[in-house]
C-alpha cells in the first residue's frame, strides 16, 4: 500500500487502530515520521487467535505486563510494541494542503464536527474552496457537512476531499484522495497531483500541448479495460495500468504520456469531465 491508500484507510476507520496492521508497509513509517499518524497509547481489545475459537478480548496490564484472558489459555503475555494504537492526524494534514497550494481563507480547526475548511484558492473562474470530510458515504455524513456550511461563506466552486464515499452536496464535487493526492517522500507532505480548479470544474482555456495529443488513444485503452473488467478502483493504480498498456502497445513511440497527465485524464472521465 502506498501513503496515500493507508492515510485513507486509518481516515476512514474514525477509531484509532492497531499499529502492526500497517507496520509492513514502508509508507506507513513514512507518514509517522511527516507527523500525519501519531501513536495514541494501546488498543483496549484484541481478537485472541492463539486458541481453537478466536474471539475478542480486552487488554489488561497486571505485574508490569500487558496481555488478555484466553478462555483456554489463561493470560496471554503480549509486549506494548504488539498493541501500539495510531489515529491520522487531520490537523497536519490539513495544514500540508493548505501550504503546498498556498490556499487563502484557511482555518486550522473544523467549521464544525468533523468538517474541515483547507482554504480557498482564486482561479480565473472563480474562488474555489477546500473542504476535507472523512467519509461521504450516507445521509449522515452529507447532513453533516451541510451543517458546518452554515456557520462558513459558501463559494460557487468547491471540492470535498473524503477519504470514504463519492456523494456531493452540490455544486461542491466530492473526490477521493486516493484520486487526486500523491506523496512526496522528500518533503514528507501530500499535494494534488491533478490541477484543483480542474477537479472543481473551472473551465480551462486550452493552448494545445500533449494532453490532448494522448486523448484518443487513452480513451479507448480505458474503456477496453472496462468492458473487459480490468478496471481498478483506485485512480492511481488504473492510471499506471493503463500507462503500463499504452507502453506495451505502442513500444515504437519515443514520447509517452506523463504519469499526472494519464492520472488527470482518469479524474476527468470518472467525473464526467
Amino acid at each position: 500500500m502506498d501513503a496515500v491508500a493507508i492515510f485513507a484507510q486509518l481516515v476512514s476507520q474514525r477509531e484509532k487502530v492497531l499499529a502492526r496492521s500497517y507496520s509492513h508497509h514502508a509508507a506507513f513509517h513514512d507518514l509517522i515520521k511527516a507527523g500525519l499518524i501519531e501513536e495514541t497509547g494501546v488498543v483496549s481489545s484484541i481478537i485472541c487467535d492463539e486458541c481453537d475459537q478466536p474471539h475478542e478480548s480486552a487488554i489488561t496490564y497486571q505485574d508490569s505486563q500487558y496481555g488478555y484472558f484466553c478462555y483456554d489459555l489463561g493470560f496471554i503475555k503480549l509486549s506494548r510494541a504488539e498493541i501500539v494504537s495510531v489515529k491520522p492526524n487531520i490537523k497536519t494534514f490539513v495544514a500540508q494542503i493548505a501550504g503546498r497550494e498556498n490556499c487563502k481563507r484557511r482555518k486550522p480547526t473544523p467549521l464544525e464536527g468533523e468538517t474541515w475548511r483547507i482554504g480557498g484558492l482564486e482561479t480565473a473562474g472563480g474562488d474555489v474552496t477546500i473542504f476535507f470530510q472523512p467519509r461521504m458515504v450516507d445521509v449522515k455524513d452529507v447532513r453533516s457537512f451541510e451543517s458546518s456550511l452554515k456557520r462558513d461563506v459558501r463559494t460557487s466552486l468547491g471540492i470535498i476531499l473524503t477519504s470514504a464515499g463519492v456523494l456531493s452536496v452540490p455544486p461542491y464535487i466530492t473526490t477521493s484522495i486516493q484520486d487526486v493526492l500523491n506523496f512526496d517522500l522528500k518533503t514528507g507532505c501530500f499535494f494534488f497531483d491533478v490541477e484543483p480548479s480542474s477537479i472543481a470544474g473551472v473551465s480551462e482555456t486550452r493552448t494545445g500541448g500533449r494532453p490532448n495529443e494522448y486523448k484518443e488513444t487513452l480513451t479507448i485503452l480505458f474503456h477496453e479495460r472496462a468492458a473487459d473488467g480490468r478496471s481498478l478502483s483506485g485512480r492511481n493504480q488504473e492510471a499506471d495500468a493503463i500507462l503500463d498498456e499504452y507502453n506495451d502497445r505502442f513500444p515504437e513511440e519515443k514520447k509517452t504520456p506523463h504519469k499526472s497527465i494519464v492520472r488527470k485524464f482518469v479524474t476527468d472521465v470518472r467525473s464526467g469531465s
